[in-house]
């Protein structure tokens, strides 16, 4: 689209793009993971803590999303000797949509 795009769409038919995909990487920021988590087409995230503070009013996650809750479980969680820690995610199927 030209102001928007039908991410379920887009998706649905990337399999004519990249004959074969299995699996879409999304390295967007907070409006892109709104409108993924909107469309309920999150299964995995992979987030990165520095052990740094930094202050602002910076976005959620997932700006522009609508209010739900979506709960994952911890599937991998590496600290680095600098103190980072990196971490994935996966989509809890078993747990309560609200």
């Amino acid at each position: 689209g030209d102001r928007a795009v039908d991410l379920v769409a887009a998706l649905a038919r990337l399999d004519e793009v990249v004959p074969g995909v299995t699996h879409v990487q999304a390295e967007g920021g907070p409006t892109l993971n709104g409108a993924l988590f909107d469309a309920d087409l999150v299964d995995e995230i992979c987030l990165t803590w520095s052990p740094t503070v930094v202050g602002g009013s910076g976005a959620r996650l997932t700006r522009g999303a609508a209010e739900r809750r979506r709960d994952f479980r911890p599937a991998h969680i590496l600290v680095d000797d600098d103190g980072f820690v990196f971490t994935r995610w996966t989509r809890d199927v078993t747990g309560t949509t609200v």
